[in-house]
């Protein structure tokens, strides 16, 4: 769902509204009825000589390879939708060329995440890998080496929050609106 809004003020009030509907829950509950659009946020960096400076979509995927103590979120810089990362091997399948955060947190509740810097993340760290899809051949992945994931709110419908990554000498940051998407999976 998204929500169009006609003045500042009818906008918060839309906000506010969807915001107690979701209060009070912290990735637990029935999520088989969310459905509510794709997710956005802001980057501004660099990773193996490309500019991240785009986030077309955002998603909180709902099956993790470990979803008892996962929260996997992914952030792209073209559009995908749910229904594309649903599907097995769908970082060969999404638009060529597609930049690809995966933010894997190990942990179930809103925190700071730092990166791992042995990329063997345990509870409370995070593993961030980026991602160029490709249609032919291996995806091309970057790990990032340090740096934190900040998971600021975790409702039935959404993830919000932050990254600020280094990988190798080059930087990354920004923050996300990722939309739950029930069927979305890791490739």
């Amino acid at each position: 769902m998204k929500v169009l809004c006609s003045s500042s003020i009818a906008c918060a009030a839309s906000c506010l509204c969807l915001l107690v509907s979701c209060a009070g829950s912290e990735g637990g509950g029935d999520l088989d009825s969310v459905d509510a659009g794709s997710g956005n946020g802001v980057a501004s960096g660099t990773i193996d000589s490309r500019a991240f400076d785009v986030v077309a979509d955002s998603w909180w995927i709902g099956t993790p390879d470990d979803p008892a103590r996962t929260r996997v979120i992914y952030v792209f810089d073209k559009p995908v939708t749910c229904a594309q990362i649903s599907k097995t091997g769908w970082d060969t399948v999404v638009s060529d060329k597609t930049q690809s955060l995966e933010f894997k947190l190990i942990g179930t509740k809103p925190s700071n995440y730092p990166v791992a810097a042995n990329g063997m993340p345990a509870t409370g760290e995070a593993s961030v890998n980026y991602t160029l899809t490709a249609r032919t051949g291996t995806p091309a992945e970057t790990a990032a080496k340090s740096g934190s994931v900040t998971l600021d709110t975790l409702t039935r419908a959404a993830a919000d929050g932050s990254f600020a990554l280094m990988f190798g000498a080059q930087k990354l940051s920004g923050h996300f609106h990722a939309i739950y998407c029930k069927d979305g999976h890791e490739p």
